[in-house]
């Protein structure tokens, strides 16, 4: 339950808000307001939960995943490879710190989907030549680091704790099956479009844009909300 009264999907159904224009200062009751939208059942909510956690966990590592076939095949540099290397694990570390200030000021949700936008943006900017293949690599570091930690409170959280364990391993299944289909798509992908590396770095978009739009619908639960 958050801090408005929300319980979350797979706990108890999330309540229906009554609105203020329901209740009448005479205390007649009134006709039932109506609604633009539907409140969705607690099926659908969880589905979404499910969804979302999954598409955010497949594009948790694609961008690192690409760099090993690639670079063989595109002639990059060994002090550019080299770079791209260092780069992953140093923003990590260094911004890893930092992360709960950011769940502080977000919340888990708010704070995971600013970090799948993040992970959106690095992708674009890695197709942008070397000079944005490198800034791309160190936005998607920060945007890692943040949902690295982040990931094990939204489970505790979001989840009912006979299910904590599970959804725990699905993020690690996940996060290793999404960096190993983008890695085998790299030679081909390159191969497609006229030997040029930018298009094979491009096929991150596709599961970064993925992982906003799933992860999307859990803002109706965050902080503030």
């Amino acid at each position: 339950m958050n801090a408005e009264g929300v319980v979350h999907p797979w706990k108890v159904p999330v309540p229906v808000p009554v609105s203020p224009s329901a209740v009448r200062t005479s205390g007649a009751p009134g006709p039932a307001p109506r609604r633009l939208f539907r409140e969705p059942s607690a099926t659908a909510s969880a589905v979404l939960l499910v969804t979302g956690f999954v598409l955010l966990s497949l594009n948790t590592r694609v961008a690192f995943g690409q760099l090993g076939p690639l670079a063989p095949v595109a002639g990059f540099g060994t002090g550019a490879v080299t770079l791209l290397g260092l780069l992953p694990p140093l923003c990590m570390g260094a911004f890893a710190p930092v992360v709960p200030l950011v769940r502080r000021r977000l919340g888990e949700e708010r704070g995971l989907f600013a970090a799948s936008v993040l992970l959106l943006a690095g992708a674009v900017v890695r197709m942008l030549g070397m000079p944005g293949l490198l800034v791309g690599t160190a936005l998607v570091g920060v945007a890692t680091a943040v949902v690295n930690v982040l990931i094990p409170v939204f489970v505790r959280s979001r989840f009912a704790p006979r299910r904590a364990g599970v959804m725990m391993g699905v993020y690690a299944l996940s996060m290793g099956a999404g960096s190993a289909i983008v890695a085998a798509l790299m030679v081909p992908v390159w191969r497609a479009g006229g030997h040029a590396w930018e298009p094979a770095i491009g096929v991150a978009v596709i599961p970064a844009a993925l992982a906003a739009l799933g992860i999307a619908p859990q803002l109706r639960y965050g902080k503030g909300m």
